[in-house]
């Protein structure tokens, strides 16, 4: 039995190709681990809180030193971090928009990196992920093909999201992809062929 944490950035609702393609991905992983728990974060029913002064400075307090108006501010990426800590799969469902993810997923991001949390940095300055024994997909989609050609340089959407993951320690990430396929909703059975796990 695992633990699935299911990140959903598409305001699209249910013409969202990634939201089909993380719900695809969601069931395999469900077959392959019968019994797992599925926990879901919507980030467009309730965004995270675009990064302030106040989450900056409470996020380098000591934890000791920290006042009720710091644990107030700190309480959305509390739990963001809890949900990543408790997972043991983790699916980002990511349209592309304009080469790059959503903004509400890039400040899922920001609420979820934090030093001494979820990194840190060794004796010798070396950086340490502190997020060990996860695996993750990222369910991506885009109106265009990004995944090979002249164009993957354009996307900015599975590196940044894969280098974050690595950065705090999630090293074990696979992209899965619904491509080309601009104004374009597909079916559950076109989805399903795009995210097949055994391919």
């Amino acid at each position: 039995m695992k633990k699935i944490l299911r990140i959903m950035s598409s305001p699209r609702a249910e013409y969202s190709n990634s939201k089909k393609l993380g719900k695809k991905l969601t069931e395999q992983l469900l077959a392959m681990h019968p019994g797992s728990v599925i926990v879901e974060r919507d980030l467009v029913a309730t965004p995270p809180p675009y990064l302030q002064h106040q989450h900056i400075v409470s996020f380098f307090k000591d934890p000791a030193d920290r006042t009720v108006a710091d644990m107030d501010v700190l309480a959305y990426s509390d739990g963001v971090v809890q949900e990543v800590f408790e997972a043991d799969i983790i699916i980002i469902e990511a349209p592309m928009y304009n080469y790059g993810i959503d903004a509400r997923l890039k400040s899922w991001a920001d609420q979820l990196l934090r030093i001494g949390v979820t990194f840190g940095y060794n004796a010798e300055g070396k950086r340490i992920g502190l997020v060990q024994g996860k695996e993750a997909y990222i369910a991506m989609s885009s109106g265009g093909v990004y995944s090979q050609g002249e164009t993957p340089g354009l996307d900015f959407v599975a590196p940044y999201l894969r280098s974050i993951l690595d950065f705090i320690g999630i090293s074990n990430s696979r992209v899965v992809r619904v491509e080309g396929v601009l104004f374009a909703s597909l079916s559950e059975e076109e989805i399903a062929i795009f995210a097949k796990l055994n391919n």
